[in-house]
């Protein structure tokens, strides 16, 4: 099974679009979000593709009512915690947004891979025999380079894919998706009105 990992979108709408239309040929069957979204139209982005997606919670998520009633359609999940673990065929994860836990999770034993965000800083390495990855950031802010992580429980490992075009803003190709492809316009003040 391939998996989309991805963390730290903060309304980057731009390079989130990217993103989806990159893993169209990568048959991707599953994504996780390790949140930092910051409002709804990020949600309805994520769930206007006919994958299923499963959340954890966050530290940058205004929204969050609007962005769980978003979630929880047919075959999305929500964690109600920082943390969560999820089975896809074999593979046991644990998800968390925090870096802070993430190794020790990885030192118990109980998960064949831990994948975290938060940092917006990119990582990957193998502890006691569980595979630990940071996708690094979608919202190309702190380090000026949007990244996406395919996991593939086969191998137990995943492959770290940056755009080459990353920006730090909203595009006119990005409003033009959005009006085709879900239903939501933006707002034209500046703030998170969607």
């Amino acid at each position: 099974m391939k998996i989309l990992v991805i963390s730290d979108i903060h309304e980057n709408f731009d390079n989130l679009v990217k993103i989806f239309q990159e893993i169209k040929d990568k048959n991707i069957q599953q994504i996780i979000c390790l949140w930092d979204m910051i409002n709804n139209g990020i949600a309805k982005v994520i769930t206007s593709h006919n994958i299923s997606v499963h959340l954890v919670w966050w530290n940058n998520d205004w929204e969050i009512v609007n962005i769980t009633k978003t979630f929880l359609g047919t075959w999305n999940t929500v964690s109600d915690t920082v943390f969560d673990s999820v089975e896809f065929w074999w593979r046991k994860i644990f998800l968390t947004h925090y870096s802070s836990i993430a190794k020790s999770m990885a030192k118990s034993w109980d998960f064949d891979a831990v994948f975290y965000g938060h940092n917006h800083i990119i990582h990957e390495e193998i502890i006691d025999e569980c595979y630990v990855l940071n996708p690094w950031e979608v919202w190309a802010h702190k380090t000026w380079i949007s990244s996406y992580a395919v996991y593939d429980t086969d191998t137990n490992s995943a492959e770290i894919f940056q755009l080459e075009d990353a920006k730090n803003i909203k595009s006119s190709e990005t409003s033009e998706y959005i009006k085709k492809h879900v239903k939501f316009k933006f707002s034209k003040s500046k703030s998170h009105q969607f």
